[in-house]
């Protein structure tokens, strides 16, 4: 009896866990993010200033839809969060925005459901005001004003309920 009734507990048990998560045909679930990391100026005191309200340039959230192109393997960025920032010393206490300054988009990663960091050019488009920025292109004459970056991408090949992640990483350089 207690056998049976361990056996009978057990299986209630697994059979129920298994089944918690399970989406009925036709409902759609979509719960991805992107993670920018930007560094610290390469020399000096500058650093990115987000003006979104926060400090915090991570985890900032970003939908999928399926692809246009039709294939069931694959999605499209859909909204992403866009952060707006300027460029700021802040020596002596006090904000001081750069007069002058550009930026490099070192590099553009994501990883998918197995954590693996994989090369995103080609897959996502970071890009400054609206205007794409390419890999290791400078991007110069900018000023202490507010810029918005965000990211963008089309046939990204995903399953249903994978999470993804996308790092822009960028480069202050040539600050006045």
């Amino acid at each position: 009896m207690k056998k049976t009734l361990l056996l009978t507990t057990l299986a209630t048990i697994l059979f129920g866990a298994a089944t918690t998560n399970a989406i009925a045909a036709g409902d759609s679930v979509g719960n991805f993010s992107w993670v920018g990391t930007v560094p610290m100026a390469d020399s000096g005191d500058w650093t990115f200033h987000n003006l979104n309200g926060d400090n915090d340039f991570a985890n900032s959230p970003m939908e999928f839809e399926k692809a246009v192109s039709g294939n069931s393997d694959l999605y499209d960025v859909l909204v992403a969060q866009q952060h707006i920032f300027d460029v700021v010393s802040s020596t002596d206490n006090t904000v001081h925005p750069a007069t002058s300054y550009n930026l490099v988009l070192n590099s553009l990663t994501y990883s998918g459901e197995d954590g693996i960091a994989t090369d995103g050019t080609g897959l996502f488009v970071v890009s400054l005001d609206n205007a794409p920025m390419t890999l290791n292109d400078e991007v110069g004459g900018l000023s202490g004003d507010e810029h918005q970056i965000n990211i963008s991408g089309t046939d990204i090949p995903a399953q249903m309920g994978d999470r993804m992640e996308v790092n822009a990483q960028l480069l202050i350089k040539d600050v006045l």
